[in-house]
């Protein structure tokens, strides 16, 4: 939820005090419909008796019918995120109480999730792209299931030749969902596939903003005329969300502490990239990260004043350092 990004990235506890109560409710309302009885038939602390959900909007090759009927496996990623955000935000206020229900809550959610929707071997009900990337990257699947879980949507990936499959739900975390399973190099063929639908295939066909539908202009360069007209915009900003991978993964950069008061760099390099540079404005100022790799990998950073670095490199050496600028070079 927005609050709980601002103040991660901000470390504005007042704006969070100011917001909780309307996350709360929104939370609140969450669980209402989500555990309201259904003719469908219901499982308590499960998402899926909504008559209706968005659902994967938006997912390539599939239409309204198959987009919303998703969204009673997508659901319950995203109710136990909420719920998960709203404990966190009760333990950075204070509210013990509130922390307590609320993680409770989520323990229940999690075992319902387990017992209802994850088979023996790790797989899902609901096998699709999506639903893999959101229950991995919310943390729904115990670690026992989650090294197959992930090695179902590696194959799915593969099997779909790196082209993206995700809609609206599943492409902010798909690249997170392989990379931090084990699937580096999956997430960077995929990241880097010029096919339709694909994130440089937009930037091959001419794009300078990201579209609405993966598949709105054809690899012919005719615009599609079987979606609804007003649907095919060519600048919509729901792909885009893959910004937040180059920043946390190739570029390896996380807040450890709300403000980035404490952060840690720990760059992911894959695919073809041979550097990655960038920066990231925070409250005590600029940090900036740039890499290289040939033989060796270098590492140049820059920590703003009053904060801390932790750095992991690719070969698992760390450093802890502070205000100024360094560099790191391993084999």
């Amino acid at each position: 939820m927005v609050p709980w990004a601002v103040y991660h990235a901000y470390g504005d506890l007042e704006m969070l005090q100011n917001q909780y109560d309307s996350m709360k409710a929104y939370v609140e309302a969450e669980l209402r419909v989500a555990n309201r009885p259904s003719l469908f038939g219901h499982k308590k602390f499960l998402w899926d008796n909504n008559p209706f959900q968005y659902g994967d909007w938006c997912a390539p090759g599939e239409g309204f019918s198959k987009w919303t009927q998703k969204g009673k496996y997508l659901s319950t990623s995203f109710m136990a995120n909420s719920v998960n955000i709203l404990c966190q935000s009760a333990r950075a206020l204070g509210r013990q109480e509130d922390e307590e229900r609320y993680s409770e809550m989520l323990r229940n959610i999690l075992k319902a999730f387990e017992r209802y929707c994850i088979l023996p071997d790790g797989r899902l009900k609901g096998d699709f792209q999506s639903n893999y990337a959101c229950a991995l990257y919310f943390n729904l699947i115990p670690d026992g299931k989650k090294a197959g879980a992930a090695h179902r949507l590696a194959m799915l990936v593969r099997a779909n030749d790196y082209r993206i499959a995700t809609g609206f739900a599943g492409t902010p975390y798909i690249l997170f969902a392989l990379a931090d399973n084990g699937y580096v190099e999956d997430a960077y063929r995929l990241l880097q596939n010029e096919k339709c639908p694909g994130w440089l295939y937009t930037v091959k066909a001419g794009g300078t903003t990201t579209w609405e539908r993966w598949d709105a202009l054809a690899e012919d360069g005719s615009i599609r005329t079987d979606a609804i007209p007003d649907m095919i915009s060519f600048n919509h900003y729901a792909y885009g969300a893959v910004g937040d991978f180059f920043y946390r993964r190739i570029l390896g950069i996380e807040a450890s502490a709300p403000g980035y008061e404490r952060f840690t760099v720990k760059p992911i390099p894959g695919g073809t990239l041979t550097y990655a540079e960038g920066n990231l404005k925070s409250r005590y100022g600029s940090l900036s990260v740039r890499w290289e790799r040939d033989e060796t990998f270098t590492l140049h950073l820059t920590v703003p004043e009053g904060t801390v670095c932790d750095v992991v490199l690719p070969n698992g050496e760390t450093n802890s350092v502070s205000y100024g600028s360094y560099v790191f070079t391993v084999n």
